[in-house]
């Protein structure tokens, strides 16, 4: 419990802090020194507040029901540790009308993991954005307007039938900077999945409502909808695995370069009232180590899904800016997670997105080698220890992060 107390104490720090603004061109985030469990800051920029007009979307049986489009209102982010920052009052509102779709007292974590540079044509235009990817998770309750007129394809049924809860969601935001104008643009993606992903017996709010439906917000709003992508899969070559000690604290741990390999297999959809032939989910597996001694395995515990890891095949943008064409996936990895430093195994849940065929992007690391298919997650702290753990699809800190590339 004490460590759950330390928690709420950085939170209670995190609001009475106020970021500043302006926006420079910054290198590497110095995270990564070539050795093991150094203790390290962060060199980012100062992220602004930040509206994209965005896409909510909403699937039934794994099959694209309706979208519907948005506008979205990133206030910008507060840090209060290395790599921790939190967004209040997030606004979402339906572009047609100004509508809100959410109340504004909500409240989101954001863990910072990594940086790259990626190089573009834009208008027969030579572009060179940096990008700083975030994970993300928060929860959000329905705005009175929607309570009173609600969107099935935006508002879960169980919220406004009877079960008033908050509505938690996952995923990512990247900030990119344009180089050439100090111009930002962001690509945001979160998810709250049908039933078997939030509503399961394991979840914070187990009384559910929607096991055929999942929903889904991304930015820009260029966003075509699809089921079917292939999934990510490849030898992992690059980038890392990094953790965070309470002895570090407000400081981050030098990253663990990694190597390894992520495999895909069949696929399938948890999501359906009935059989569903080739479905929105490919499962996968990975084995990761660290040139630090840590390791991360399949676990393969008997979720609701059936234990695999699973990738959540979402779309691909079409905008002719950042972060051009694009594809995204929200992934779920059940792993055993060994500490290199104390040989500790835990078995930990690991969410968070996966990109691929964007922009080719050169890394800081492995003498600027380029990438283009990311995976970004972090652990909801932490299975299956009740004294930490605090339950799936509830608002949540992570003390785990891998963040690779596959080739």
């Amino acid at each position: 419990m004490k460590r759950i107390h330390a928690w709420i104490l950085c939170l209670v720090v995190a609001l009475s802090l106020s970021p500043t603004s302006g926006a420079q061109i910054f290198g590497d985030d110095g995270l990564f020194t070539g050795n093991c469990w150094d203790v390290v800051q962060d060199n980012v920029p100062v992220f602004p507040a930040y509206s994209e007009t965005s896409l909510g979307i909403c699937w039934k049986d794994c099959a694209l029901e309706n979208r519907v489009r948005l506008k979205l209102v990133l206030p910008a982010p507060v840090k209060f540790a290395c790599g921790y920052y939190s967004l209040q009052n997030v606004g979402l509102f339906n572009a047609l009308t100004g509508t809100p779709i959410w109340s504004p007292s909500n409240f989101w974590y954001m863990i910072y993991t990594r940086t790259w540079v990626e190089s573009a044509t834009i208008n027969n235009q030579p572009v060179t954005f940096q990008v700083w990817r975030f994970l993300i998770n928060g929860e959000v309750t329905p705005s009175a307007q929607m309570l009173a007129n609600p969107d099935p394809c935006l508002i879960p049924k169980s919220t406004f039938q009877g079960n008033p809860q908050p509505i938690h969601y996952s995923g990512y935001v990247d900030y990119a900077l344009n180089t050439t104008t100090n111009q930002w643009n962001i690509a945001f993606g979160v998810q709250h999945a049908c039933d078997a992903f939030t509503h399961n017996s394991f979840s914070k709010y187990p009384l559910g409502g929607h096991p055929e439906r999942s929903f889904c917000i991304v930015a820009p709003s260029d966003f075509i909808p699809s089921a079917t992508l292939p999934g990510i899969e490849g030898s992992i070559e690059t980038e890392a695995m990094r953790s965070y000690r309470f002895a570090n604290w407000p400081n981050c741990e030098s990253e663990q370069a990694v190597e390894g390999k992520m495999e895909i297999g069949g696929r399938e959809c948890p999501c359906a009232t009935t059989p569903v032939l080739n479905g929105q989910f490919i499962q996968f597996k990975q084995e990761t180590k660290s040139v630090c001694g840590s390791k991360i395995e399949p676990w393969g515990h008997p979720f609701p899904w059936g234990g695999p890891g699973l990738q959540m095949s979402v779309g691909t943008w079409v905008n002719p800016t950042y972060p051009g064409k694009e594809s995204l996936y929200f992934v779920w990895d059940p792993a055993i997670y060994t500490d290199g430093l104390t040989n500790n195994q835990t078995k930990e849940l690991f969410v968070g997105v996966g990109t691929t065929d964007g922009w080719l992007a050169k890394l800081f690391q492995n003498n600027g080698q380029y990438a283009r298919n990311f995976i970004d997650c972090q652990n909801v702290y932490v299975l299956p220890n009740t004294t930490q753990f605090t339950l799936m699809a509830g608002l949540f800190i992570s003390d785990k992060l891998y963040y690779i590339n596959c080739y």
